[in-house]
C-alpha cells in the first residue's frame, strides 16, 4: 500500500480511541470539534426512517409500567408467540444470561469472533472460558461449531444470526441441528436483532400449535432468542427489546433483572408501531432503497481504494479492507462530521461498516457525497492505493 505521509504508525493513536459501540455522536462530537447537530450518524444498522411517534398520553408517563394488556397482544401478534420477556433492551438481558445459565453448573461458551462484543464481554465478566468460532463466512461458522459440539456438546452457544457485522445468516435447519446436540445443561442464544427485514428467517418462525396462535411456545427447551425492537423501528433510544424461551428460562431472567423493566411511554409507542402493518410494508421497501443509495454513494471512494465489494445487510453495509485503510477512511469523512464504525478483526484486517442513509435527506445525502468525493479526490492526489 502507498501511502504518502499515511501510516499505520500514524493512526495508531486513533485505533486506540475507537468507540466501543456505534452511534456515540457525543464523543465523535468533542473529538472533531463538530456540533452534535452537524453529524450525519452512519455508525449503527438502525433505520434512518423511524416510526413516527403518536402524541403520548399522560397516563403512560404517570403510572406505574405494569405491562399493559394491548401491549401484550401487540408484541404476541408481531412476534406470533406466546412467551416472552420484555425488557429495557436486549442488552440487559445479555448481560445476565451468564449468571442465568450457570447458577447451577458452570460450562463453556462458544462465541462468535466477529459480531456485537457485549456477549463476549458479559460473559468473560461473569469468569466463563469462552471459545470463538469464526463467523466470517457461513462455511467457516458452520465447521467451526460443528467439530466444537461433537467434541463437548457440554457448553453453550451464541449465534448472532445474522452477524453484526460480517452479515453471515444460517438457516432454520442449521440453527436447529445445532440445539440438538447441546447437551442437558447447554443452551443456544440467538440474537436476531438484525432479522426483522426477513422474519421467515427468524426462529421465532417455526410452525406454531393450535391454529396458529400461541398457547405455546414451540421452541426447543434450550433454545434463547433475542428480538430488538430499536434497529427495524428507528427507535433505539427508547430502549426496548423481547427475550423468547421456555416459561421456566424467562422467569429466572425476569428474576434477575426485575421488575418494571419497560416504561410506559416505551409500551405505548411500540403497541402503535407493532400493530402498524402497513407503516411495516412500506419500511422494508424504504430500507432497501437506503442502503442501494448508500452503496451507490460509496462506489467511486471505494474503487479508488480498491476495496472489494461490501457485505451487505438492508441496514447496514460492511467494507473489508487493511486496518490502516479502514482508519483512514473512517477519519477523513469524521472530518466532514460523517461517522462510520471500524471494526477491527486483528492487527491487520478491519470491517468499515457504514449503515445507511436515508436517500430522501437531501441535506445529509449531500454530506455524504461531497465527503466522499473529496475522500477520493485527495486519495488519488495521495497515490493512496489499496
Amino acid at each position: 500500500m502507498i501511502l504518502g505521509e499515511l501510516s499505520p504508525a500514524s493512526l495508531n493513536p486513533l485505533k486506540d480511541k475507537l468507540p466501543e459501540h456505534g452511534g456515540n455522536l457525543p464523543a465523535a462530537a468533542k473529538a472533531y470539534n463538530i456540533p452534535l447537530s452537524e453529524w450525519v450518524d452512519l455508525s449503527t444498522g438502525i433505520n434512518p426512517e423511524p416510526y413516527p411517534v403518536p402524541a403520548i398520553p399522560a397516563q403512560a408517563f404517570n403510572a406505574l409500567p405494569y405491562l399493559q394488556d394491548d401491549f401484550i397482544e401487540a408484541v404476541q401478534g408481531y412476534y406470533q408467540q406466546a412467551n416472552f420477556l420484555a425488557v429495557a433492551g436486549t442488552q440487559t438481558a445479555i448481560q445476565v444470561l451468564p449468571e442465568v445459565f450457570n447458577q447451577n453448573q458452570s460450562l463453556p461458551v462458544l462465541l462468535p469472533s466477529i459480531g456485537y462484543q457485549e456477549h463476549k464481554q458479559q460473559w468473560l465478566r461473569y469468569g466463563s472460558v469462552i471459545q470463538l468460532y469464526r463467523s466470517d463466512t457461513a462455511a467457516n461458522m458452520s465447521h467451526d461449531i460443528q467439530q466444537a459440539l461433537q467434541a463437548n456438546p457440554d457448553q453453550h452457544l451464541v449465534v448472532i444470526n445474522p452477524n453484526n457485522p460480517s452479515t453471515v445468516q444460517v438457516g432454520l435447519p442449521q440453527l436447529l441441528q445445532w440445539s440438538s446436540m447441546l447437551g442437558r445443561h447447554a443452551h443456544m442464544i440467538v440474537d436476531e436483532a438484525f432479522i426483522d427485514i426477513s422474519p421467515e428467517g427468524s426462529l421465532l418462525s417455526l410452525p406454531q400449535s393450535a391454529e396458529n396462535m400461541l398457547p405455546q411456545n414451540m421452541l426447543p427447551q434450550n433454545i434463547v432468542v433475542l428480538r430488538s425492537f430499536g434497529k427495524f423501528f428507528g427507535l433505539a433510544g427508547i430502549r426496548l427489546g423481547f427475550v423468547f424461551s421456555s416459561p421456566n428460562i424467562l422467569k429466572q431472567i425476569q428474576q434477575a433483572l426485575g421488575i418494571w423493566q419497560v416504561n410506559g411511554p416505551a409500551q405505548f409507542i411500540a403497541t402503535q408501531a407493532l400493530n402498524d402493518t402497513p407503516w411495516q410494508t412500506a419500511a422494508k421497501q424504504n430500507i432497501q432503497k437506503n442502503t442501494q443509495y448508500t452503496e451507490q454513494t460509496l462506489n467511486p471512494l471505494m474503487a479508488t481504494f480498491k476495496v472489494s465489494p461490501p457485505l451487505r445487510h438492508a441496514l447496514f453495509l460492511s467494507y473489508p479492507m487493511s486496518l490502516t485503510t479502514a482508519l483512514f477512511i473512517y477519519n477523513d469523512l469524521a472530518k466532514h462530521g460523517i461517522l462510520t464504525r471500524v471494526v477491527g478483526l486483528d492487527n491487520e484486517r478491519a470491517l468499515l461498516r457504514v449503515g445507511s442513509i436515508d436517500h430522501l435527506n437531501m441535506h445529509a445525502t449531500a454530506r455524504l457525497h461531497d465527503a466522499c468525493e473529496q475522500l477520493r479526490l485527495s486519495a488519488i492526489g495521495l497515490r493512496i492505493l489499496e
